[in-house]
């Protein structure tokens, strides 16, 4: 079926045409079958499952798109917010010419949330935990949407989100046939049954477009079997074996660069992709990566921009979670661009980053960590990992012929484990994960959620998620998940989330609505409300309340390294630099908080991170807080945007507990500047989002003095690039010009700082001659208007903005 074919359902002429621009001339095969045998026009439902490049993705594109040109709405849900970037950027490049509205939400974009909320959207890219709130906190969300996707389905798995995603498709099959749901999976196990628990079709598709070879490299030879003719064949890949399993893929994908290919490669952690990087660097003769160079010299400096500076000038790169979203960014692109030609990489990029190669060679490790346990331990990946992996290999529009996924072994007895579990094992079915999470959390969601009061309505509900369906179905005892539920129930109402009406209904207190909204488990919000109740009547402290969120289970998500040397040499440095910042009234709250939960490693590892966020919201440079803490700065800035959300819901439960208006605003202050990792005075330019002007960049403003637009103003421009750099300034005072317009429309106006920015339009208080200054942006346009206080509003302002790179977003924290 050739893409022209759907003008049949009324997709423009010039739509077609930009699809054929980017590389779709033919609809494969699952594609046409989920037209034609499937009614994906048509509204039906449906689940696909296939392997990572057979093409599911277009099919909830296609999908979402055609709700759109018929005037519908379209949620396309995402677990990650890096996947929830990439599909923004590529939707608003294909549609957004057709004036299809695209919007994104996901913790640290909230300049949509009120399109969400009032339907000015055509298609939404939501991440799972934001659409789970929003279902929450707005019943009306649903009104108008015409289509669902949720991607990534099989993830009902994953430990850290299956239980979110099992509440949301609960919810959403109860609420069936309002509109159209299709979810997009890796290929599925036997009995996993998720299309009859939703009672929905299943289109399940087990062919690549490009063959794959998937298997072991052994002495020098790969063995291996090809995905659709499932034929056993070998390939000489190597003339010998030289020594260890690293060394062996070291020699490999050093032997395959030389002839033109590109590789990746997945090792269990961090450090070893570093480590290998570098030595396969030092050892190879391939071009230098070039433009990638190039562009992170405009980055600001961190550890790993020098580490990747060194592998780069080899056509090498590494890539995991402690580098910068920029630094990744670069990485990514270029090695699309095929100017990196290896790489290596942890699962970062395990799941749903559209990054294609050749080869992929996989470790058969990783670390893995027990819901309710402190530690990780080193597991076998399974069958649905190696797949997901090594789909990354031959993909479509980057290889004619097929692509290779290798594991290497180097003893007998490894080569039989290989064929045993990754040839001819099955696929893992799906285990859901609601029943080993927080009940509490789970109980508060079903309630939160409105269908039900009574505790019998708690227990119905529990009974169409996913996992009562599968127990039951398995003949498993369920008067156990009954008991747990009994003590979510029991928790949720000792913790003050619920308390039970006379008539004996299940009701959300102020508490409860906050834990709701806001995401964070029932046990993290437990805590803080302990830690708020125990402390004495003085002024919170940075310090402290940043402990205080470290130390929740939410906080603890948030993971940083702490190295067991580092433990014995600085236990003793954090614990009293602790100790000294809080006092002893205090040091006794935290002891009690602390007692029976954590064992020593891990409250000296709350300890550093507590000091180090404390830190990074002062004047330190980025350098001098990796160098203090043995931390990467990407790290840095992943644990901080975590402690951020924990210290948002802080304050929604401070002011719920009725504590001082002094006391939230300053746990907001604090979750604002926490996010962006600087003194309150430089917010107002990390909120302007202009590219590369981080954290560094306005830190050194901030230390010249520079703490309003006018200033900025006042400096002058040659004055700032010597700060940052001319591109960047040019940017900076391009868009204060824009935003400097409205001040000229009424003088009398006085735009205020507000360091917690909530919404996606900032609300600037001034006198109440003149109402509210409300200052936006919607595609590329500044639109500065008043509210009258009357619901009425003025436009005062509308100027087109040439984003470049990056899209101007809210514009906060603006003091002139």
């Amino acid at each position: 079926m050739h893409v022209k074919d759907l003008t049949r359902w009324e997709f423009p002429d010039d739509l077609i045409s930009a699809w054929q621009k980017d590389g779709i001339e033919n609809l494969l095969p699952i594609q046409e079958q989920a037209i034609k045998r499937h009614g994906l026009f048509d509204g039906r439902d449906l689940i696909v499952s296939a392997p990572t490049s057979s093409g599911k993705t277009f099919i909830g594109e296609m999908a979402a798109v055609y709700q759109g040109l018929k005037g519908k709405k379209a949620v396309y849900l995402v677990p990650l917010k890096a996947l929830a970037e990439e599909k923004f950027e590529s939707f608003k490049k294909l549609y957004e010419p057709y004036d299809l509205k695209i919007v994104i939400s996901t913790r640290d974009h909230k300049e949509f949330d009120h399109d969400l909320t009032d339907g000015e959207f055509e298609i939404a890219i939501i991440v799972y935990e934001k659409f789970f709130t929003l279902l929450n906190s707005s019943a009306k969300f649903l009104d108008e949407i015409g289509l669902i996707v949720i991607d990534e389905l099989q993830l009902l798995s994953d430990s850290s989100r299956g239980s979110n995603l099992e509440l949301i498709l609960t919810k959403l099959k109860l609420l069936k046939n309002t509109f159209q749901l299709i979810g997009l999976s890796a290929v599925l196990g036997k009995n996993s049954d998720i299309d009859k628990w939703l009672d929905i079709d299943l289109l399940q598709y087990t062919r690549r477009p490009v063959e794959l070879r998937s298997g072991y490299l052994y002495d020098g030879v790969f063995y291996y079997k090809t995905h659709n003719s499932l034929e056993s064949a070998e390939e000489v890949l190597l003339p010998h074996s030289p020594g260890d399993k690293i060394n062996i893929t070291i020699a490999a994908v050093s032997h395959l660069a030389k002839s033109g290919e590109q590789s990746l490669i997945f090792l269990m952690d961090k450090a070893s992709t570093r480590q290998v990087a570098k030595s396969i660097a030092d050892n190879i003769d391939l071009p230098p990566a070039t433009e990638a160079l190039e562009e992170l010299s405009h980055l600001e400096s961190t550890i790993s921009n020098e580490e990747l500076s060194q592998v780069l000038s080899s056509g090498v790169a590494f890539h995991h979670a402690d580098l910068t979203i920029e630094e990744r960014q670069v990485i990514e692109h270029h090695f699309r661009k095929g100017n990196i030609r290896i790489l290596v990489s942890t699962t970062t990029l395990a799941m749903g980053v559209n990054l294609p190669t050749r080869n992929v060679f996989i470790e058969l490790r990783k670390w893995h960590t027990e819901p309710g346990e402190k530690r990780p331990v080193k597991v076998c990946l399974s069958r649905s990992d190696f797949e997901n992996m090594g789909g990354r290999a031959g993909r479509l529009q980057l290889e004619d012929e097929f692509g290779r996924v290798i594991a290497v072994v180097t003893r007998k007895i490894e080569r039989d484990q290989f064929r045993h579990m990754y040839h001819d094992g099955e696929l893992e079915a799906i285990v859901p994960n609601l029943w080993r999470d927080s009940m509490a959390t789970t109980v508060l969601g079903i309630i939160a959620l409105g269908d039900c009061r009574k505790i019998e309505e708690v227990r119905s509900s529990l009974r169409n998620t996913l996992t009562w369906y599968l127990l039951r179905k398995d003949g498993v005892e369920l008067d156990k998940l009954n008991e747990q539920l009994d003590r979510g129930i029991a928790d949720c109402l000792r913790i003050g989330v619920l308390h039970v009406t006379e008539a004996h209904e299940l009701i959300l207190t102020d508490l409860g609505e906050t834990v709701a909204a806001t995401g964070i488990r029932v046990e993290t919000a437990g805590i803080i409300k302990k830690w708020l109740n125990k402390r004495y009547n003085s002024p919170i402290s940075a310090t402290e309340a940043i402990l205080a969120a470290v130390i929740t289970p939410d906080g603890q998500e948030a993971y940083l390294n702490m190295s067991t040397p580092e433990y014995h040499n600085k236990s003793y440095f954090y614990e009293n630099m602790i100790h000294g910042l809080l006092g002893k009234v205090l040091r006794d709250v935290f002891d009690s908080l602390l007692k029976y939960r954590m064992d020593n490693y891990e409250i000296i590892k709350s300890y550093k991170v507590a000091l180090l966020l404390t830190d990074y919201i002062s004047l330190l440079s980025n350098r001098e807080l990796e160098k203090n803490y043995s931390t990467f700065f990407g790290a840095i800035k992943r644990v901080s945007e975590q402690i951020s959300w924990v210290m948002s819901s802080a304050a929604g439960i401070a002011k719920a507990l009725n504590y001082p208006p002094g006391e939230v605003d300053m746990l907001n202050h604090l979750s604002t500047t926490l996010q962006h990792g600087l003194t309150i005075e430089g917010v107002f330019l990390a909120e302007l989002r202009v590219p590369r002007l981080g954290r560094e960049r306005i830190r050194a403003l901030v230390q010249e003095g520079i703490e309003s637009f006018d200033d900025i103003l006042e400096a002058g421009e040659d004055f700032i690039s010597g700060f940052t750099t001319k591109p960047v300034a040019a940017e900076l005072f391009r868009r204060i010009k824009l935003l400097k317009q409205s001040r000229n429309v009424d003088e009398s106006i006085q735009m205020k700082t507000e360091a917690d920015r909530n919404t996606s339009n900032i609300d600037m208080n001034h006198s109440k001659n003149h109402g509210t200054v409300v200052v936006g942006v919607n595609h590329g346009v500044i639109n500065v208007s008043r509210d009258d206080g009357n619901n009425g509003h003025e436009e005062l302002v509308e100027s087109e903005v040439d984003d470049g790179p990056e899209d101007l977003t809210t514009l906060g924290m603006i003091d002139w």
